[in-house]
């Protein structure tokens, strides 16, 4: 359930695609410390077409320390981006991990607490019994029963919350319904 949720996190998905778009960026910034030559060939008429003119222009830009500067600037920002992806990765992964464990100990405490509701329920019902044959006090069995009582309570508030850690992990799983 871990996997299925970090494989299919909108948040994760978002800082994945802004690190590799800032990530291009920089590329493409790194490519232009190199600047391409430009060639031009141009033609014209003057005079109404009794002068014809061809010319060439050949343009390149120089390099410098503002190029050097940007793509740096650019590099630095695309590793900060990474980073960035690279936590939200493990925030992502931590908060999983968390949401699978809370649903594994919410349902191991209720079927804890329903044995024990079980178990003292029978016990209810075996102090009844001695009371009606005279064996135990009315306020034994009494307090028996309400033991018993508190214990279905506690179980049922346990199940409770098992229910909602299962709901909040195939939520998070997107089980449920699905956002996109």
């Amino acid at each position: 359930m871990r996997s299925k949720i970090t494989s299919d996190n909108h948040e994760l998905e978002l800082a994945q695609a802004e690190a590799d778009l800032i990530g291009l960026q920089a590329a493409r910034l790194s490519s232009e410390r190199m600047p391409d030559p430009t060639l031009a060939v141009r033609a014209g008429r003057e005079r109404d077409g009794q002068e014809r003119l061809v010319g060439i222009s050949i343009a390149f830009t120089l390099p410098g320390a503002g190029r050097n500067a940007d793509q740096h600037g650019a590099a630095v920002k695309a590793g900060m981006a990474s980073q960035r992806a690279l936590q939200t990765q493990q925030k992502v992964s931590a908060a999983a991990q968390r949401v699978v464990t809370d649903s594994e100990r919410s349902l191991a405490i209720w079927q804890t607490m329903q044995r024990i509701a079980d178990q003292s329920a029978q016990q209810s019902v075996t102090m009844m019994r001695a009371y009606t044959l005279g064996e135990a006090t009315l306020t034994d069995a009494l307090m028996n029963r309400r033991m018993a009582m508190e214990a279905a309570l506690a179980a049922e508030s346990a199940q409770i919350d098992a229910l909602a850690a299962q709901a909040r992990l195939e939520l998070d799983a997107h089980l449920l319904w699905a956002i996109d």
